[in-house]
């Protein structure tokens, strides 16, 4: 799982892609996934990325 916050942030939306990469190189995308960071969830999500 993966914790996504915008702190002190009171605007819009905020799409936010998390990358997941190979270590040390990082030339090879393992996953990737996006969420959306809302006031509904107060500009933060725990997110699987499995």
């Amino acid at each position: 799982k993966v914790f996504v916050e915008a702190q002190d942030y009171s605007g819009g939306a905020i799409n936010v892609k998390i990358t997941v990469k190979n270590h040390p190189q990082k030339d090879r995308e393992i996953l990737s996934k996006s969420v959306s960071l809302t006031a509904d969830n107060n500009f933060q999500i725990l997110t699987d990325i499995q």
